[in-house]
């Protein structure tokens, strides 16, 4: 009997309950862990399917953007851009 992946995208839990932000500002452990292990679910699904999602963890992002004190991410199929809000200013994140 031959194994098949299911198609279906299992979204992972949301840490309910828990702050999203320390009081600094930045992202606690707790989101920047659930971040990528979202990014790595999503990676594996579009691999599946036969697309290509760039692998971008949080720590990525923090060192990229110099900050850690995002909202926000949003990806620009059209010009293969990741975009992070960081403290109320979009800033592009190149992917080398």
């Amino acid at each position: 009997m031959s194994s098949t992946r299911s198609r279906a995208f299992i979204f992972p839990s949301i840490p309910r309950g828990q702050a999203f932000v320390d009081k600094n500002g930045n992202m606690t452990d707790v989101f920047a862990n659930f971040l990528d292990y979202l990014t790595s679910n999503l990676n594996e699904y579009f691999n599946i399917e036969g697309f290509k999602f760039p692998q971008l963890k949080s720590s990525d992002i923090a060192l990229l953007t110099g900050d850690k004190s995002f909202y926000r991410i949003i990806y620009n199929k059209d010009t293969n851009q990741y975009l992070a809000n960081v403290n109320g200013i979009w800033k592009t994140i190149q992917l080398v």
